[in-house]
C-alpha cells in the first residue's frame, strides 16, 4: 500500500487473478482512500494501467517549474 505524501490517504495496486480467463491474463484492482472516499476501480487491464500511468507523467511534467 502506498501512503500519499501529505498523509491524507493511501491506495493499492493489486492483481486480481480470480477474473483472469486465457482470453484475458492479467487483471487488476485499485482500491483509493483519501478525503473520506474509499474507491475500488475492478477490471483494470495491463494497458488501462499504462494510460493511468501516462496521465500522471503529463500531470508532474506539466507541474514543473
Amino acid at each position: 500500500m502506498a501512503v500519499f505524501d501529505n498523509g491524507s490517504g493511501d491506495f493499492q495496486v493489486k492483481r486480481t487473478r480470480g477474473l483472469e480467463t486465457p482470453g484475458n491474463p492479467f487483471w487488476f484492482r485499485i482500491d483509493m482512500r483519501a478525503g473520506g472516499e474509499n474507491v475500488s476501480v475492478d477490471g483494470l487491464t495491463k494497458g488501462d494501467l499504462q494510460v493511468i500511468r501516462r496521465a500522471v507523467n503529463q500531470a508532474l511534467r506539466e507541474a514543473r517549474p
